[in-house]
C-alpha cells in the first residue's frame, strides 16, 4: 500500500518545481500551531474529532496491535540501539508490534543494518522496512503520513531512531492502551543521555547482549518530565491515523526536500488534533542524544559555527549532569 501512496504522492508533490511560497507557508503554519486559533477553523474535517473521542470504544481483547514508526538517514548507530532494544526486551504475549523504518538504500550502513536485523525473528515482532527516495525521506511528515494512512494497528507510535524501548515499556503499553480513548498520548517521563559524540556510540552487532551494550556506554540517563507529545513521543489511535493521516491537511509540509529538514511538523500534528496529548506513565523510554546533526553540513562555515555552538552547549550539559550526580 505504501508503494501506491508514494506513487500518488510523487504526482501531487513533485520534488521540482516547488511552490515559490512554500517556505513562507511553512512559517505561517508553524506560528499558527503555536497560537490559540483552533485548527478546525481552517480545516473543517477536524470538527468531527470531539465525536470520535466521545464514541470511541476501547478494546478489551488481546493482543494489542502497535506500530512503531521511525526514520533513519545516516544515524545507523542510533537505529541499531533502537532495534536492539526490541531484540533485548521482546514484547509481552498480549501485544504484537510492527516496527516500521523508513530509509534510503543510498544510506549503505543503514541498509546493511536492516538486512542483519531482518534475520532476527522474535515472537510478536514484525520488521517492516520501507524505502523512500532521499528527497521524500528528508521530509519526515511524508513517511509518517504514509504509515498513518496504511496502518492496521490499534495504536501507532511516531518516534525517532534515537529512542529506545527498555524493560517495562511495551509491557505497560499492552496493559494501558486497551483502556485509552484519548486522541494522543505520550510518556510522562523520558530518560535522556547527555549529548554523545559518534566515537561514544560504537555498535558491533551480534557480539554483546543489547542491554550490556547500553550499560557499557559512558553515559548516564536523566529523567525529564514531558509536558506535551513531542516529535519522538507521539502515540495516537490507529483509527485517527487512518482517517486524518499525519498532517495530511497541511500540504506545505508534504513536499520533498533537498536535504534533511528540521522537523516542526509534530507541533502541527498536535494543533490539528487540538491537544498537547495526555501523559501516561510508561517506563523504559530512553533516548540516546547525539551531538552530531545529520541534517546540517559540517563542511560549510555556517555548519562549523553551529558545531562550535553545540559543542559548548553540550559541554555545559555534561557539567550540569556531573554536578547533579555528585549531589545524589
Amino acid at each position: 500500500m505504501i508503494e501506491e501512496l508514494l506513487k500518488q504522492h510523487r504526482n501531487q508533490y513533485p520534488q521540482q518545481p516547488r511552490p515559490a511560497t512554500l517556505k513562507a507557508r511553512q512559517i505561517v503554519y508553524k506560528l499558527l500551531a503555536g497560537s490559540a486559533l483552533p485548527a478546525n477553523w481552517l480545516f473543517s474535517e477536524y470538527r468531527s474529532l470531539p465525536a470520535l473521542t466521545q464514541h470511541h470504544k476501547t478494546r478489551s481483547r488481546a493482543p494489542v496491535l502497535l506500530e512503531i514508526v521511525s526514520h533513519c538517514w545516516k544515524y545507523t548507530d542510533y537505529l541499531a540501539f533502537q532495534l536492539g532494544s526490541l531484540l533485548a526486551n521482546p514484547p509481552p504475549d498480549t501485544m504484537r508490534v510492527t516496527m516500521t523504518v523508513f530509509f534510503s538504500s543510498e544510506d549503505k550502513p543503514t541498509l546493511e543494518l536492516l538486512k542483519k536485523i531482518q534475520t532476527q525473528t522474535l515472537p510478536n515482532i514484525e520488521w517492516n522496512w520501507q524505502e523512500l527516495p532521499p528527497a521524500y525521506l528528508f521530509r519526515r511528515t511524508i513517511g509518517r503520513n504514509f504509515a498513518a494512512k496504511s496502518t492496521k494497528a490499534d495504536w501507532i507510535w511516531f518516534t525517532d531512531c534515537d529512542e529506545t524501548f527498555q524493560a517495562g515499556c511495551l509491557e505497560t503499553l499492552s496493559a494501558t492502551l486497551p483502556q485509552c480513548s484519548e486522541l494522543l498520548i505520550y510518556p510522562a517521563t523520558e530518560y535522556r543521555t547527555v549529548p554523545l559524540h559518534d566515537d561514544e556510540i560504537q555498535v558491533n552487532l551480534g557480539t554483546t547482549d543489547w542491554r550490556e551494550k547500553i550499560a557499557s556506554l559512558p553515559l548516564t540517563f536523566h529523567g525529564t518530565a514531558m509536558t506535551r507529545a513531542t516529535g519522538p513521543l507521539q502515540i495516537t489511535r490507529g483509527d485517527i491515523a487512518r482517517k486524518f493521516g499525519y498532517c495530511d491537511a497541511v500540504s506545505c509540509y508534504l513536499y520533498p526536500e533537498d536535504s534533511w529538514s528540521k522537523a516542526h511538523e509534530d507541533r502541527i500534528f498536535r494543533w490539528l488534533l487540538g491537544t498537547r496529548g495526555t501523559a501516561i506513565d510508561i517506563p523504559g523510554v530512553y533516548r540516546i542524544q547525539h551531538a552530531r546533526k545529520g541534517r546540517q553540513s559540517s563542511d560549510t562555515a555556517l555548519g562549523k559555527f553551529r558545531q562550535r555552538l553545540r559543542h559548548r552547549r553540550y559541554q555545559r550539559a555534561r557539567e550540569q549532569f556531573g554536578q547533579a550526580d555528585k549531589h545524589e
